[in-house]
Order: structure tokens, then sequence, then C-alpha cells
């Protein structure tokens, strides 16, 4: 599995469970426990997991795009492939297609 993937999913799992939004313009609320109706500001001094997660929101969803447009790119690339039977072991020899599509790391 990609690391970074893995990064992101600890990442996530780490954070406060519940919907978030965006409460009074910049705080940041969970509602806790999910379904519950209980809002919960985050406060960064106790929710140090949370902070991280909000602070490396943005690099991860770049990394996850990255990952969607070089999986995209490879899944097009066969399906144009007239020969694709006859080629298919020769394209998928390649290393970032067969990692790609294993959804391995494909960063170098």
């Amino acid at each position: 599995m990609d690391k970074k993937i893995q990064e992101i999913r600890e990442a996530l799992e780490a954070a406060t469970p519940g919907r978030w939004f965006v409460m009074h313009g910049s705080d940041v609320a969970v509602e806790e426990p999910p379904g519950s109706g209980e809002i919960d500001i985050v406060l960064w001094a106790n929710r140090h997991k949370d902070a991280e997660f909000l602070a490396k929101a943005p690099e991860y969803i770049s990394h996850l795009l990255q990952q969607i447009e070089i999986k995209d790119k490879r899944i097009e690339e066969l399906k144009e492939d007239r020969n694709y039977h006859q080629l298919r072991a020769s394209r998928l020899s390649g290393e970032l297609s067969r990692a790609a599509l294993k959804g391995e790391d494909t960063n170098e």
C-alpha cells in the first residue's frame, strides 16, 4: 500500500469521530457521538491529533488526487490499447503501472 495513503488512513482513524463542520466562521466543531446533536468545539490543546489531521488535510487531499490521476491515466492507456489482451503482460510489467494498479506507492 502507498505509504502516504497509509499515513492518511492512520491520521483519519486517530481523529475525533463524528460529523465535522465550521462553526462561527472559523471554529472547527464535531458532533460527538455522530447523530447525537451534541456539539463539541475542537480545542487544539486537547485535540492534538485533530489539529495534526486538519493541518495536513491539503497535503493529504493533494496526494490522493495525484494517485487517482496516475491510476486513471494508466486505466485509460490500457483501454485505448487496441491489442490490450496481447500487450497486457508487457504493459503491466512496467513498474509504475503495476504499482498503480495494485495501489502501491507510486512516488519516486
